[in-house]
């Protein structure tokens, strides 16, 4: 599903996974959350390792726990005909690392001791020495290497073939795909207003809206700003921004999203149960600062004094020839065009939330996808092949299979809802201010094509969680017979079935009792990406599209289906008021 396509992870393939903003007055401050950020990781994979993390469950039933094993050990590695899944098996007792990106240079930090997690402190110092040793002037740096694997896939497997006949680059490289996870550290990209104080326009800061710090989390603004201070193919990326912007990014090939909320939402535990301000912080006096032509003020980070230990780590070298800075300087181009190409939008809905919609006995999942498919409808008058994940995690190795929620029922339902020229279903008439005439559906019949649409909905999500989807069988026949007899059945290569899996409405539902944010782009250049979060009295939409289609818009989409569920509560309403309710299980999936 993943390795096949071509396309660059970046904005069409890793999703983002944004925390609530936090607030970063010196450097020491991003340092110390970074510390913590770094830690639990290490516990985690710690209690991974020794198979104590606490067993995930979905009402009652285990659910498979294979792939939080990847969590520190995958890397998607480009192929030319395919990408592979990369899975570095560490050897007991062998030294292991991280890698740390700061000002797109990368620096790989060695723990020493592999049964022995380090202090904050040691963090702390390990991590400011990074970053102070990182920040040196352009004409001194590394190369932007990290902007290559922004690239499409086959593109970048050419280029990292290329690469490798260095062996400064091998080593290099080997040391990035084999690490545990990347810390990238970020600096600000807004402008100081006090160079003397180095404070920013709070006014500034405060303007940063969801949307904003999503997208920044999502492709890091461009190759002019944090795009290159990435890794792209690595399965664990941690972003701290001295912005406040903080979160992660993941690679989908191995492991789902679910798995990675979980990991954020024991950080959040974590962090507020053991957090401590910085010791560089408290001892850091005010003229204790270090001039930097291209950043102004800052503050010194000085070595704690509690600190035993000292990590050791050593930046990572390139030896990069014409060909290849021309290869760098040609996927910084590739990237800013796709980054400026980029429609995202995030919609609070905050009239009602899951609370009301289980109170009509209507599964909140089911409800969320026809809300989408009738916006769908009133923007294009016609529904198309939609995606919604599934998790079948209950089932030993499983991982997800696919919700079609573009059904006939769907589309009847979305077809009453909007008045139409002329319609064969029980309609009323009514004039429009231009003297049209149109035909509105009656509200008895909108109701029952709404129960209709909603059992449908519901019973696509049981027989799909219960493993008898439809998706993941023919993907399955699709390469086998690829494998075995080196061709591609005839339905493969029908139309129809292409339009089948070209999916204009990509949708996941991302439970969470946590303020967590999660998106990611569209899957194809005419469609949707929308992840949404249900809560109990509001919903979080985030709406991706590329301005490059005329057909998409993603603020007109998310304006769009609020009016969708404002509609949808009103039918709710007065279908309480006929003494008529929905009777289906509002039980949903974690998708």
């Amino acid at each position: 599903m993943y390795l096949t396509n071509p396309s660059p992870l970046l904005i069409n393939s890793n999703p983002f996974f944004l925390l609530p903003r936090q607030t970063f007055r010196r450097t020491s401050d991003l340092i110390n959350f970074a510390a913590y950020f770094t830690k639990f990781a290490l516990i985690f994979k710690e209690q991974i390792d020794n198979q104590t993390l606490k067993q995930d469950t979905m009402r009652g039933r285990k659910l498979c726990m294979k792939t939080y094993q990847h969590f520190f050990t995958a890397c998607r590695i480009p192929g030319e005909d395919k990408d592979e899944l990369y899975i570095h098996k560490h050897q007991p007792g062998s030294c292991q690392h991280f890698i740390v990106a700061a000002f797109n240079q990368f620096t790989v930090v060695y723990l020493e001791q592999s049964t022995t997690i380090p202090s904050i402190d040691e963090l702390e110092q390990c991590l400011s020495n990074i970053w102070n040793r990182s920040k040196i002037p352009l004409q001194f740096q590394q190369p932007n290497i990290g902007i290559l694997t922004t690239e499409n896939r086959k593109i970048w497997a050419k280029i990292r073939t290329e690469l490798i006949e260095d062996k400064t680059n091998v080593e290099s490289i080997h040391l990035i795909e084999t690490s545990l996870f990347i810390l990238c550290l970020d600096d600000f990209i807004l402008p100081k207003t006090n160079q003397r104080s180095g404070y920013r326009n709070s006014i500034q800061i405060a303007k940063m809206d969801q949307s904003y710090m999503s997208t920044m989390l999502l492709h890091g603004g461009g190759s002019q700003i944090h795009t290159a201070n990435r890794w792209w193919d690595k399965f664990l990326q941690i972003i701290v921004s001295k912005e406040g912007i903080c979160g992660c990014i993941m690679e989908h090939s191995a492991s789902e999203g679910i798995t990675m909320i979980n990991f954020l939402k024991k950080f959040l535990n974590f962090y507020q149960q053991n957090y401590h301000p910085s010791s560089a912080t408290s001892t850091t006096s005010s003229s204790a600062t270090i001039i930097d032509a291209n950043h102004g003020q800052d503050d010194l980070l000085k070595q704690s004094t509690t600190t035993t230990t000292i990590l050791k780590s050593l930046p990572l070298r390139w030896n990069i020839t014409l060909d290849l800075d021309k290869h760098i300087k040609q996927a910084e181009k590739h990237a800013d065009k796709s980054i400026n190409d980029l429609d995202f939008y995030v919609l609070k809905f905050n009239e009602y939330g899951s609370d009301f919609i289980k109170q009509q006995k209507i599964s909140p999942d089911a409800y969320i996808q026809l809300s989408l498919q009738l916006t769908f409808f009133k923007l294009h008058r016609y529904i198309v092949s939609s995606y919604e994940s599934c998790s079948i995690r209950h089932f030993q190795n499983g991982r997800v299979d696919t919700i079609r929620s573009s059904t006939k029922e769907a589309r009847d339902w979305a077809k009453s809802m909007c008045p139409q020229p002329t319609s064969t279903l029980t309609t009323t008439t009514t004039t429009t201010s231009n003297n049209l005439i149109v035909e509105d559906v009656e509200e008895d019949q909108k109701i029952k094509l709404f129960k209709r649409a909603i059992q449908k909905q519901v019973e696509i999500m049981h027989y799909t969680m219960n493993g008898h989807g439809p998706e993941n069988h023919l993907r399955a026949l699709r390469e086998l017979s690829k494998k075995n007899f080196n061709t591609i059945p005839a339905i493969f290569r029908e139309k129809s079935f292409g339009e089948y899996g070209n999916y204009r409405l990509s949708t996941s539902q991302l439970p969470t009792d946590i303020d967590i944010i999660i998106g990611y782009g569209p899957v194809v250049p005419d469609g949707y990406g929308c992840a949404y979060t249900p809560k109990k009295d509001h919903i979080i939409f985030c709406v991706s599209s590329f301005y490059s289609s005329d057909e998409t818009s993603s603020d007109f989409f998310a304006l769009s289906l609020e009016g969708s569920l404002l509609q949808m509560r009103e039918l709710c309403l007065r279908m309480n008021a006929n003494g008529s309710s929905a009777t289906f299980s509002a039980r949903t999936p974690d998708i």
